[in-house]
């Protein structure tokens, strides 16, 4: 019997999948809309990204100003938001533009929230942000500088400083970190010799910039995954080169940065579905995971760095030691392995 219809897609309507009580239809308009069977009428659907993409979004830093602040920064399309935690909430200081107009793929903040981060498909871009006495004296001397208005200026309450963004060290090493920036990570430390930026690239290959903000970075390759990977049937160097440009991408990318504790900073990511663990202290391969049944979804370094926690798309969680890559008991388990 014929019960109801609604007119949702601009165009035919080519498919449609039904899974659990959600309706999907897909059609020549190129949208993905899900709807509810139960509530058809009653419920407008919800579109679906066909391509979803995991938000751009830094670790959160804390500035040293008059009042101490925590920062961070996000990236949407071709434009990078810096914003100020105010209470439970987030309030924006600053709108940058990518110059060269690409989609942005990477953001990152430094701890101290001094120079935020962003890479496209053409390299790494990277902005200081400092205060300064006066703004419009500012403002004359350094023609790439924009005004930020100040947090506590935007509730109401006077601003102790304004706080000025300085454009001038833009584009570091853009030609030697390669196309395709995937992720990005600061480092802490001593800042004497500048912050140490950690760059993935679409190659699969893992780059430290050290010396940012204080003179001409280094970069230093890891490349201790790929040799792994291809030295068993790749004998000419040639060949590995090849290789190299095929390799897959990174997947999931977390930094553990220990310095304070006297531990090395390690990095894990996944890379088909494997999860390796580096030591970015010598730049090599520190270990890696056991092969884990099911779709790696999440990964975080928990303990100072001594343990790895992993989650499954299937909802499982699992413990591993970061130093043997061993998979170890949650308190009260008698043996290890994932749990629910």
């Amino acid at each position: 019997a014929y019960l109801s219809s609604k007119q949702e897609h601009v165009l035919d309507v080519r498919a449609l999948c039904c899974c659990g009580d959600r309706l999907f239809s897909g059609g020549n308009d190129a949208l993905l809309l899900s709807h509810a069977v139960g509530r058809f009428l009653k419920e407008h659907p919800r579109r679906v990204d066909p391509v979803p993409a995991r938000p751009l979004i830094s670790r959160l830093a804390s500035r040293s100003l008059t009042t101490p602040t925590l920062m961070m920064a996000s990236a949407t399309s071709s434009t990078v938001d810096i914003w100020q935690m105010q209470g439970r909430s987030l309030v924006g200081i600053a709108h940058l533009e990518n110059r060269r107009r690409d989609e942005l793929t990477a953001v990152a903040m430094s701890p101290d929230g001094l120079f935020v981060a962003f890479g496209d498909i053409r390299g790494v871009q990277c902005v200081e942000i400092r205060e300064v006495v006066d703004i419009e004296v500012e403002l004359e001397s350094n023609p790439s500088a924009v005004p930020i208005t100040n947090v506590s200026e935007a509730v109401g309450s006077p601003a102790p400083q304004p706080i000025s963004m300085s454009m001038t060290v833009a584009d570091i090493c853009a030609k030697d970190i390669g196309e395709g920036v995937t992720h990005l990570d600061f480092l802490s430390g001593g800042h004497t010799d500048g912050h140490t930026l950690v760059v993935c690239t679409c190659d699969g290959t893992i780059k430290l910039v050290s010396g940012i903000g204080a003179g001409t970075p280094t970069i230093h390759t890891i490349r201790d995954i790929h040799d792994m990977k291809y030295k068993t049937w790749v004998k000419r160097e040639g060949g590995k080169t090849s290789a190299r440009r095929e390799a897959p991408v990174i997947d999931l990318t977390r930094v553990c940065d220990a310095a304070k504790d006297g531990r090395p900073p390690l990095m894990a990511v996944t890379v088909l579905n494997r999860i390796f663990i580096l030591n970015l202290e010598t730049r090599k391969l520190a270990t890696q995971v056991p092969s884990i049944s099911g779709t790696v979804a999440a990964i975080e370094f928990i303990q100072d760095g001594t343990k790895l926690i992993v989650a499954t798309a299937a909802g499982k969680v699992g413990l591993f030691d970061t130093s043997s890559g061993d998979m170890w008991p949650f308190t009260g388990a008698e043996e290890p392995g994932f749990h629910d």
